[in-house]
């Protein structure tokens, strides 16, 4: 449960945060999604702890929220061209 109780304290925290950086308001169709999808993530993490699966199924479990929230994440930046163009090469 404590492992669980971290994930989802740590997601609020980065929730919180996010709206600091710089790009957060210029990314805004970046951030306020995925704002949500943490606190959704954390809810669910804390929601697999209080369900205390057994320790090998507890960690797929953890594995597979943190995918699914490096996905969304990963996939809303790509979509935006959040990260543009290479930077030019020096000669």
């Amino acid at each position: 449960m404590a492992a669980c109780g971290c994930r989802g304290a740590r997601s609020a925290r980065t929730i919180v945060t996010e709206q600091s950086l710089v790009d957060a308001e210029r990314l805004f169709s970046v951030y306020r999604p995925l704002s949500i999808v943490l606190g959704i993530g954390a809810v669910a993490a804390l929601v697999v702890g209080w369900a205390r699966p057994a320790p090998w199924l507890l960690a797929v479990l953890l594995v597979a929220v943190l995918s699914v929230l490096w996905a969304f994440a990963v996939l809303r930046f790509l979509s935006a061209d959040a990260w543009g163009d290479a930077p030019a090469a020096v000669d």
